[in-house]
């Protein structure tokens, strides 16, 4: 397991980031593409979020077919956690979560987000754009049904598994991969020798 604690009381805190700043005429956007944290990680914080902690700028900050599974408190137990983007101080309604699902105790983000084709096992979920499932309807053949995400990008329907970024899953057939995905092998050798005259040259998943 992963352990994520903040060593603040003010602190934000978030298994990829804790907090970004930025304004709009300078921030530049943010995006989670194809990214997930699973059940092993654990997080506790102030501002917490499963991606990043805080969120609060006027700069947008996007999840895109993504998950989250991570198990997440706050260090007071007074304020809401959230799945994904944390603590939205400033109100912003620029950042967005789509084609994302997560399993766990919180919503998705602070209300004030967007979000579109998104599905949660949190049953008071307040967020539009968000399906309420089961965590036994989100795995296996029963997904295909409750989960209607893209299988170019998701595996579907895999026995006891919730959908699985395929990019990920070097355990499926050949014929189920994503051609354009790493296939879980590992190179042998690298070219160059990792000095700075002859840097390794690496281009592709098994590098």
């Amino acid at each position: 397991k992963a352990y994520i604690n903040s060593t603040s009381s003010k602190g934000a805190v978030g298994a990829f980031a804790g907090r970004r700043h930025g304004w709009a005429e300078t921030g530049k956007k943010v995006t989670f593409d194809k990214c997930f944290v699973d059940e092993t990680v654990i997080i506790s914080g102030k501002d917490v979020g499963g991606f990043m902690g805080s969120a609060s700028t006027a700069a947008p900050t996007e999840v895109n077919s993504c998950y989250s599974m991570a198990k997440l408190t706050h260090f007071k137990n007074t304020e809401p956690v959230y799945m994904f983007l944390g603590a939205n101080w400033s109100n912003s309604d620029k950042n967005s979560v789509i084609n994302s699902y997560a399993v766990g105790d919180a919503d998705l983000v602070p209300s004030k987000a967007t979000v579109t084709n998104c599905y949660t096992t949190y049953e008071d979920s307040v967020l539009e754009g968000v399906k309420v499932v089961s965590y036994e309807n989100m795995m296996g053949e029963a997904a295909k049904v409750n989960i209607p995400l893209n299988e170019y990008v998701w595996y579907v329907g895999g026995e006891g598994k919730t959908p699985q970024l395929r990019v990920f899953d070097d355990t499926l057939p050949p014929v189920e991969r994503d051609p354009r995905a790493w296939d879980g092998s590992k190179a042998e050798s690298l070219r160059g020798n990792g000095t700075a005259a002859e840097p390794y040259l690496i281009s592709n998943g098994a590098e």
